[in-house]
């Protein structure tokens, strides 16, 4: 990666650590964590709620779990931290989004 980070980005490439963040990115996606565009529309809308979802990513991490957990309860859709299809509705519906 070393000689990728240098060639694009020059040789002071090592100051903003390109490598390190293009070497961070790769096995982010190599491991199947892709993003995904449903998540990414759930992500703003429960941004847009007042949810603190962390980054617009498309990836269910941590932020992202506690915020639908926090949704559902408030929905009355029960506890859990997934985002079926009844949530991905309630979300939609509740945020005013077309699907």
């Amino acid at each position: 990666m070393d000689g990728l980070a240098k060639g694009y980005n020059g040789s002071s490439y090592w100051q903003n650590r390109y490598d390190v963040k293009l070497a961070e990115q790769y096995q982010r996606f190599a491991s199947g964590s892709l993003p995904n565009l449903e998540m990414r529309t759930a992500q703003v809308a429960l941004l847009f709620l007042g949810y603190a979802s962390g980054k617009i990513d498309g990836v269910i991490g941590p932020r992202t779990r506690a915020a639908i957990k926090n949704f559902r309860i408030a929905a009355g859709l029960g506890a859990g931290e997934e985002l079926d299809g009844l949530t991905y509705q309630a979300l939609y519906k509740k945020a005013g989004i077309r699907p």
